[in-house]
């Protein structure tokens, strides 16, 4: 009797430390992200199904979410390509792909969140090729974020690795310029003005640097105008993602091509025929984004609602729009009888960033169009309101401390006013009057007592 109550506790044991690994099992396995396809072009959602499919039949494998998280960032999907990759460095831990991937897609969006997973992946690199891919990444970020020393200590290893090649004379001419060594920096970027991946840069730099010279200033700022884009530096990693690219992104590609080649009504053209053939968000998006930039603002807004028509939760899109708008009505009102329409224009431009801090509350640009659109309206409080918010969440952008100074300013609250125009010109870059004019102009008034 005894030998049988034994072996039944054993037995019963085991089967709760069964039930138990099965339920460890079932509440540490990580379920595919939720990615919204309605909307999108019929291949580009075939493919992402087919890649969450495989994630649901093997939710553990690293190389599932891996491909995953390759036909997510290819084609579009940030978000859950972010969410994909955590997964996949967490089963395949050793494969520097997936830190890198999502250290340079959180870079991209400005977030200190990329430096840990770019860091990681430095260590798990061996290939010269990709090691110097994700040095130049992560000195980049570090000069853009302010950390100069460590983005020494990373340039200082590129260096080694490759010499006075072109990308490392372009950092080197970067720290020297915001270290404030105009001499250094003129010095890297004169030898930039031929190459591809820099000559623009190169060129507009130059042109802020040669005060003294006011010739070859103009000279280069001409030069800055009428060159194409800069092409993207070359990183080996990101080659992956071109395979798991739908036409409908191919047709993207061949978009920057044009552009980067100067030839900016094909572009366009082609994006235009792209919407007209088979609309979805992300090429309405690039549309209205590029509409904008050329001034074409009204059409912008409405291609803008087309996207968000696609994908209503797209926080990109809803930002856009919000600008678009401020930049429509600006543009009314500095024609006669325009007046009217701008208001409405304004109007419209606060509800679009309200709808976009609904999704995102900390996002900086929304804040900024909204507070440059209430004070357009003449609802000061909530313009300063909202310009604080704007410099509370990107302390580090010349424009938000701008807007805000220039706002204090008009409603006579110099004091503080002055400190944001101080900021704003410290912070601006070479080709940007337009702080220091500001700054000028508010100086010699007398402060509020």
């Amino acid at each position: 009797m005894t030998g049988r109550r034994l072996l039944l506790g054993l037995t019963l044991a085991a089967l709760l430390g069964l039930a138990g690994w099965f339920g460890w099992r079932w509440y540490t396995t990580p379920r595919p992200p939720h990615v919204p396809l309605d909307g999108i072009d019929r291949e580009v959602a075939e493919a992402v199904e087919k890649a969450l499919q495989e994630v649901r039949r093997r939710p553990r494998s690293g190389e599932a979410w891996g491909k995953l998280s390759l036909v997510l960032a290819a084609n579009g999907f940030e978000e859950p390509a972010i969410e994909s990759l955590t997964q996949a460095e967490r089963f395949d831990p050793n494969y520097a792909c997936w830190p890198y991937l999502r250290g340079f897609l959180l870079v991209g969006r400005d977030s200190p969140g990329g430096l840990p997973p770019l860091r990681r992946a430095l260590t798990l690199t061996e290939q010269a090729d990709n090691r110097g891919a994700l040095l130049f990444l992560l000195v980049t970020y570090l000069l853009r974020q302010g950390q100069f020393d460590e983005a020494q200590e990373h340039l200082r290893a590129l260096r080694q690795s490759e010499g006075d090649s072109p990308r490392v004379r372009f950092l080197l001419g970067r720290l020297a310029l915001l270290r404030g060594d105009e001499t250094e920096a003129r010095e890297h970027m004169a030898s930039l003005t031929e190459s591809p991946f820099a000559r623009k840069q190169a060129c507009s730099i130059l042109a802020g640097l040669l005060k003294e010279d006011p010739a070859r200033a103009r000279a280069y700022e001409e030069k800055a105008r009428q060159l194409p884009r800069d092409l993207p530096w070359p990183i080996p990693f990101q080659e992956q993602l071109r395979t798991y690219k739908v036409e409908r992104q191919r047709g993207i590609e061949e978009f920057r091509a044009l552009e980067s080649q100067g030839r900016a009504a094909e572009a366009v053209n082609l994006l235009r025929r792209l919407v007209a053939e088979s609309p979805d968000a992300e090429v309405c998006l690039l549309l209205g984004d590029v509409l904008a930039d050329m001034g074409a603002v009204e059409e912008a807004a409405e291609v803008l609602r087309t996207a968000l028509a696609l994908d209503p939760r797209s926080v990109k899109a809803h930002s856009s729009l919000a600008a678009a708008l401020l930049r429509a009505g600006e543009k009314r009102g500095r024609e006669p009888g325009g007046k009217e329409q701008a208001l409405a224009f304004f109007r419209q431009a606060v509800t679009a960033a309200d709808q976009t801090l609904a999704l995102q509350s900390n996002h900086g640009q929304a804040h900024l169009t909204r507070g440059k659109a209430l004070k357009e309206l003449g609802r000061t409080e909530e313009a300063l309101r909202a310009l604080r918010e704007a410099v509370v969440c990107q302390p580090e952008l010349s424009d938000n401390h701008l807007a805000l100074g220039e706002a204090l300013a008009e409603a006579g609250q110099l004091r503080e006013a002055l400190e944001h125009l101080e900021n704003a010109v410290r912070l601006a870059g070479p080709n940007d009057p337009r702080p220091k004019q500001a700054l000028e102009k508010w100086r010699g008034k007398k402060p509020a007592p």
